[in-house]
Parts: C-alpha cells; structure tokens; sequence
C-alpha cells in the first residue's frame, strides 16, 4: 500500500510541474494536455490496480507489475518513434534555414 501512497504523490507532483510549465510558457496547452492525461492515467492506474490485475490475467499476463511493464515499454517505443519523427522534422527545417542563409551570404 505505501508504493501506492509514493506513487500517488509522484503523480500529483508531475501534473503540479505540468501545470507549472505550462503557466510560464514552456509547454503548450496541447502538451500540457497530453502530460496531464499521462499523469492522472497514472494515478488512477495505481487506485484501480486490483481492476487492471484481474483484467492483466485475461491477456496471460500473471502479475500486475509485467502488466504495467509491457505496456509501460510498449508506451516508450511509440513515444520514441514520435520523437523520431519530430527530429527528422526539425533537422529537414534546420537544413532549409542553412541553405537560405547560405545563399543569402553568396548573393552578397
């Protein structure tokens, strides 16, 4: 039960700099969103844990904790395949910005 009471404050701890952030600007209100949907998740996944334990059994997962680890590594790889994605983004603009400005300093 105490893991629990740990978890808990770690999840309200995390929405508190969710909210934190994005009231100086630093994320947008669609990040702060997501996070706060990661978080309260979070909490309400560790008040109904017997629920998802018995609902893990179903899958063939016997204990609760593998349950939240596959699908804890399942979030990470879909999480880093988005920022994959985001970087090649940023790195396809950072190109375009160079060129630009390179032929911008040839012209002169």
């Amino acid at each position: 039960m105490s893991i629990i009471i740990v978890g808990l404050i770690f999840s309200a701890a995390m929405l508190y700099f969710t909210h934190l952030y994005y009231r100086r600007g630093q994320f947008s209100r669609k990040d702060a969103a997501l996070w706060g949907l990661v978080w309260t998740g979070f909490g309400v996944l560790l008040l109904t844990y017997q629920q998802v334990a018995q609902i893990s059994g179903l899958f063939g997962v016997v204990r609760f904790l593998d349950f939240i680890i596959i699908l804890a590594v399942m979030a990470l790889f879909a999480l880093m395949f988005y920022l994959f994605e985001r970087l090649r983004i940023l790195q396809k603009k950072t190109e375009q910005i160079v060129e630009a400005v390179a032929l911008m300093e040839v012209k002169k």
